[in-house]
């Protein structure tokens, strides 16, 4: 028995190994930059809003070009692990046809493949840390935690896209519309000392990607650690995560059929 379900995690472990190493190729084939334009995309994005924000409008925020690189950072995480979800089964319809394995290793390789071009990317955030002289201070240690947090939302979100996105096709627009309009209920480009009380319980308290991209940025910029916003994010996590995953185990044994 014990032989058995070691050859099963071996299997399993390999297996999510080729699918997300699958994953990455076709993300970068024929392209000359490869991850480098992971970096591009949010960094350019930064310095449209750091000029529109900046100097235009003239928000009054500390370091703002850390504030917009982390909060960017952290958020296309999220949305670039929500996009590649809504492919993640459709992509791999000939694969469910011809064999049997757990569906649920297609969208775990997406998200692995995401969780590798953040990791990536904080060399971007060290390097604006070391312009704007930063040091890392003793809650980076949360850093790791804050990971583990957000993967489960990304994971619980990304379930709950693929599976629907087989039967309903349009769903990859509606998360496009959708996203674009979360990003700016999100507080992103700007601080949540901008937003009126009356509106926090909605545009904070209630919007998960506005607690970790808060609490990254309290932890790399300020120095400082909200455990309530942590456990609030978590229990998000959870909740998003447990029933992207039921949605996921109900559809998946008709994936086949469909596709």
């Amino acid at each position: 028995m014990i032989s058995l379900t070691t050859r099963q995690w071996e299997y399993y472990r390999d297996l999510i190994f080729e699918l997300t190493n699958k994953e990455l190729k076709l993300k970068y084939k024929s392209s000359m930059l490869g991850f480098v334009w992971s970096l591009l995309l949010p960094f350019s994005h930064a310095l449209v809003y750091f000029i529109a924000f900046k100097y235009i409008l003239r928000i009054k925020v500390e370091n703002y070009a850390l504030f917009l690189i982390v909060g960017l950072f952290v958020w296309q995480w999220f949305a670039n692990s929500i996009l590649a979800g809504t492919g993640a089964v459709l992509s791999n319809g000939n694969l469910i046809k011809k064999t049997k394995f757990p569906y649920e290793f297609l969208v775990i390789a997406v998200i692995i493949s995401e969780w590798l071009h953040f990791i990536l990317a904080f060399v971007t955030i060290f390097i604006f840390l070391g312009v704007y002289g930063i040091p890392p201070n003793t809650y980076w240690v949360f850093i790791p935690f804050l990971m583990v947090v957000q993967s489960i939302m990304n994971t619980g979100s990304a379930f709950l896209v693929a599976s629907v996105t087989v039967f309903f096709r349009d769903m990859v627009w509606f998360i496009n519309i959708f996203l674009n309009m979360f990003f700016y209920l999100t507080p992103i480009i700007y601080p949540i000392e901008m937003i009126p009380d009356r509106l926090r319980i909605f545009i904070v308290d209630a919007n998960p990607m506005a607690l970790f991209v808060a609490l990254y940025r309290q932890i790399i910029i300020h120095g400082t650690f909200s455990y309530e916003y942590f456990l609030l994010a978590i229990l998000y996590s959870v909740v998003i995560f447990l029933f992207g995953w039921w949605v996921f185990a109900k559809l998946k044994w008709k994936f086949a059929e469909v596709l």
